[in-house]
C-alpha cells in the first residue's frame, strides 16, 4: 500500500483558493459562494485531502455546464458539495451533517430566489435536494464506508440531481 503525505496547510488553503478563483472566473459569485460554503460546513481539525480532491471535483459540472452553455447544472454541483459535507461528517453525528448539508442547499436556494425562481420552482428544488440528502444518509451506512463508497454516493447523488432537473 503506498502512502502520500498530507498535503500541507499552505498548500490546502492555496488549492481551495485556485478551487474558489476558478469557480468564480468561470461560473460567477453563486457557484464559488457555494464552494466556500461547503469549505466553511465541512472544515474540521482532521481535515482529510481526500475529501478536498472529491470537493474539487465538482468543478466537473461547472465545465460540463460552461462547455454545453448549460447553466442548470449549478444544482447536481451544489448537491455534489452538500453531499460531500455530509458524508466526510458522518463520523460525528448523523442528523447535524445532514443539516450542514441542507445549509448547503439552502445558499443555493438564496441564489435561486435572487435569480428570480418561483416559489414553486424553489420548493420543488428544495424537496429534491432533501430527498437525495435523506437517501445518502440513509444508504451511506450501509457500505463498508471508504473513500471508493463516499465516491460512489456523491458521484449518485449528483446523478440524482441531475435527473430531478426533469422534474
Amino acid at each position: 500500500m503506498i502512502h502520500t503525505s498530507p498535503l500541507s496547510t499552505s498548500t490546502r488553503f492555496v488549492f481551495i483558493l485556485c478551487i474558489i478563483g476558478t469557480a468564480l472566473y468561470f461560473g460567477g459569485p453563486a457557484w464559488a459562494q457555494i464552494f466556500l460554503t461547503a469549505i466553511v460546513l465541512r472544515s474540521r481539525p482532521d481535515l482529510r485531502d481526500e475529501s478536498l480532491l472529491l470537493m474539487a471535483c465538482s468543478l466537473i459540472w461547472l465545465a460540463i455546464g460552461h462547455w454545453i452553455d448549460f447553466r442548470q447544472l449549478f444544482f447536481p454541483y451544489t448537491i455534489h458539495l452538500a453531499t460531500c459535507v455530509l458524508l466526510f461528517g458522518l463520523n460525528f453525528w448523523l442528523w447535524r451533517d445532514y443539516i450542514r448539508g441542507m445549509l448547503v442547499v439552502t445558499v443555493f436556494l438564496a441564489f435561486r430566489f435572487l435569480q428570480g425562481a418561483t416559489n414553486l420552482v424553489l420548493s420543488i428544488e428544495f424537496a429534491v435536494a432533501a430527498v437525495i440528502l435523506a437517501l445518502v444518509m440513509y444508504c451511506y451506512p450501509l457500505t463498508p464506508r471508504n473513500t471508493l463508497s463516499r465516491t460512489i454516493m456523491v458521484i449518485a447523488a449528483s446523478l440524482c440531481a441531475v435527473c430531478g432537473l426533469a422534474i
